[in-house]
């Protein structure tokens, strides 16, 4: 079993307060109403080419 103590969580903590520039928010990019845009899928669930190229736009500006 995987045990977790006070000190594990807030060194967690800390390094999340430090590294959140790196996170993509894809959902911001790819979301509208809850739900992914429709030029972005066809099913609401899978990512079309466009998707992923959303994404990749996204994702470029981090790297």
């Amino acid at each position: 079993m995987f045990k977790r103590d006070n000190r594990d969580i807030r060194s967690d903590q800390r390094l999340l307060e430090h590294e959140v520039d790196d996170i993509v928010d894809a959902h911001r990019v790819l979301v509208s109403g809850g739900k992914l845009k429709d030029e972005y899928t066809t099913d609401g669930l899978h990512l079309t080419e466009e998707g992923y190229a959303a994404f990749g736009r996204a994702l470029s500006l981090k790297l």
